[in-house]
């Protein structure tokens, strides 16, 4: 499926980026679609990314009660790629952060 590949695609290239963490699974077979990045600052880190026409989620939106219940205080930027999105568009996603 197109969006399994993107999905694969952003955790490949930001696995290992040093300024972030991942709160998703590495499969592909147990997601959801959305990806989770933990950085020091989300709404910055969000503000920047608009000013390039790329749209992601930052603060705590609906997934604070998950992350409340599993222990996990801090804010986080979600990244959802989907079947509008191309792959172009998450090289130049990832080419920007």
């Amino acid at each position: 499926r197109h969006e399994k590949y993107l999905y694969e695609m952003v955790l490949e290239s930001l696995w290992d980026h040093l300024s972030l963490s991942i709160l998703s699974k590495k499969s592909s077979l147990l997601h959801s679609g959305i990806i989770w990045l933990v950085v020091n600052n989300p709404l910055e880190f969000s503000e920047k990314l608009a000013e390039k026409n790329i749209c992601v989620r930052a603060w705590w939106h609906c997934a604070h009660p998950l992350l409340h219940h599993l222990w996990y205080d801090k804010w986080v930027v979600r990244i959802s790629p989907y079947i509008y999105n191309t792959i172009d568009d998450i090289n130049y996603m990832i080419d920007v952060i």
